[in-house]
């Protein structure tokens, strides 16, 4: 089902909180993909302010992605997406 983006920066919020309400140490490896997706749902609404805060703080989570074999492809690509969004928020 496709999403709004109204929906999309709701669910990523929740997700946020879910993490943050967590107690679990293995939550950390998740919080640069949670502030990669409210950066990109923040500049889907257009407030490229929030979406250059929270990049900003995916990027500054990079460290928390967990350093195995299983995990390599899936932390790539996920650096990658931060660069690029990043990249491309600055422009704005």
């Amino acid at each position: 089902r496709h999403q709004n983006h109204e929906e999309n920066f709701h669910w990523n919020k929740i997700s946020l909180d879910n993490a943050n309400n967590s107690e679990f140490e293995k939550v950390k490896n998740f919080y640069p993909s949670i502030y990669l997706n409210i950066g990109l749902s923040c500049e889907d609404l257009g407030d490229y302010v929030e979406a250059k805060k929270y990049l900003n703080l995916a990027f500054d989570k990079i460290g928390d992605l967990q350093n195995n074999k299983q995990n390599k492809n899936y932390n790539q690509d996920i650096i990658e997406s931060i660069m690029v969004a990043k990249e491309r928020i600055n422009k704005i």
